[in-house]
């Protein structure tokens, strides 16, 4: 045993090395990077002049005062990733310097209302993914220069209207995947200062103007993965929104009054809900508007003027819905759009006017239109604007549906001539186009201008 007893006192010595040598010096000046080192408590033998102290990832589970008395010089704490279920009276007492504080993905299910005391200068703060359900009222009071609150990936229910006391400063609040059914109390009026807000995947049913009481500041709301079937009129209007996330939802129809009062509004993401039917007038109140997107609903079709006024639009994305009719003379007048998607729709004819205002766009930037079932016989006029030179990508997306004979061809593809002596296009196009084709093969260029004129 005697000969064994040395490299058994060796393995010990090596187990209960001294954290610093566990933990490394940071890239950054005077931090100490201790992640993912195996540490069950707070190391105590380092610099006690350090700005900055990465612990995430290890075993830690309990917090308490002397934990942090000697690293008095703390800007920045990062805990996430940890067993912590205790955080004992004023654990963060000495910490007057610290400005930033993770502690997400840690085991915590209450708040003590003492738990922030001597944070006086903290400006972020994240406790996601615990398993809070509520925030005691004042449990913020010590740390009123808060700019930045992390509260994602908890169990809370429906906010009360003390929870927020003390965050007069709060600027950035996330709420997502939590269990938020409705917001009740005006709990945002201690926050007059937030700037954006983030309430996504939760069970909100509906929005009404009492929600968002206080934020006159609001620029940016997230809601989408809620169950959203109604917005209120009126809600938001007292906001400064320029952003509204809301994709994800089951709203059902746009009515003409759940925007007003929008006036700032730049972006609208309204993707995979159940919208069917937008009425006239629905944008009217968002005239700064720059990006509109509605892909994966089930619009049937877009009243005219809707657009008309969205005079800064860049992305109109309308990309998988059921779109029989589209008002493209709304675009017309739109010198800011670069980007506009109509594919995978039920478009089935479109004018020669029409590829003037797409070719329009294109110069800025992109067209998508394929995917559409197109009814060739019909576009005959929209054919002759398709020449060599220019070529316009967009063209080459315009694939017939009908006449079967040329199911599945690009109609740059089909001459004037085909389309008018085929018998299902006689059927559509009348008695005097059907002689303008048997005159194509005679006077090919003056066929262009006589098919333009008859048709339209």
């Amino acid at each position: 045993m005697a000969k064994v007893l040395p490299g058994v006192l060796m393995f010990l010595l090596v187990i209960l090395k001294g954290a610093a040598e566990a933990c490394r010096e940071s890239w950054k000046p005077d931090s100490w990077d201790c992640y993912n080192d195996g540490l069950t408590s707070v190391p105590q033998d380092l610099p006690t002049t350090i700005t900055g102290l990465d612990l995430d990832g290890n075993y830690i589970s309990t917090l308490s005062q002397s934990d942090f008395s000697r690293y008095k010089s703390l800007e920045t704490l990062h805990l996430s990733d940890n067993r912590i279920s205790t955080i004992n009276n004023q654990a963060f007492y000495h910490l007057s310097n610290l400005t930033y504080l993770r502690l997400g993905s840690n085991r915590l299910t209450s708040l003590r209302s003492d738990m922030f005391t001597g944070l006086g200068n903290l400006e972020s703060l994240a406790l996601s993914n615990n398993y809070l359900n509520e925030i005691p009222a004042g449990v913020f009071s010590a740390v009123s220069r808060l700019s930045t609150l992390v509260l994602s990936g908890n169990r809370l229910t429906n906010p009360r209207s003390d929870m927020f006391t003390g965050l007069g400063n709060l600027q950035d609040l996330w709420l997502d995947n939590n269990e938020i059914s409705d917001i009740q109390g005006e709990p945002f009026s201690s926050t007059p200062q937030l700037r954006g807000l983030v309430l996504s995947n939760n069970k909100l049913n509906i929005l009404r103007p009492d929600m968002f009481t206080g934020l006159g500041n609001l620029q940016y709301i997230s809601l989408y993965n809620n169950e959203i079937s109604d917005i209120q009129a009126g809600t938001l209007s007292s906001t400064q929104l320029r952003t509204l996330n809301m994709y994800d939802n089951k709203l059902t129809t746009l009515r003409a009054d759940m925007f007003t009062g929008l006036r700032n509004l730049t972006e609208i993401h309204l993707q995979r809900n159940a919208i069917t039917d937008i009425e006239a007038g629905t944008f009217s109140s968002n005239p700064e508007l720059s990006e509109l997107y509605l892909t994966n609903n089930h619009i049937r079709s877009i009243p005219s003027t809707l657009l008309a006024n969205l005079l800064q639009l860049k992305y109109l994305i309308f990309s998988n819905n059921n779109i029989t009719t589209f008002p493209f003379e709304d675009l017309s007048g739109i010198q800011t759009l670069s980007t506009f998607r109509v594919d995978n729709n039920q478009l089935t004819t479109l004018s020669s006017v029409v590829h003037d205002i797409l070719a329009n766009i294109s110069l800025r930037g992109h067209v998508s239109i394929q995917n559409n079932p197109f009814q060739c016989c019909s576009m005959l006029d929209f054919k002759l604007k398709m020449i060599p030179d220019p070529y316009y990508f967009f063209e080459s997306l315009i694939v017939c549906d009908k006449p079967s004979k040329f199911h599945g061809k690009r109609l740059r593809d089909v001459s004037p001539a085909n389309l008018t002596s085929d018998s299902e296009c006689k059927e559509i196009i009348n008695t005097g186009n059907v002689l303008v084709g048997s005159v194509y093969g005679v006077v090919s260029g003056a066929i262009f201008m006589v098919v333009i004129f008859l048709i339209t």
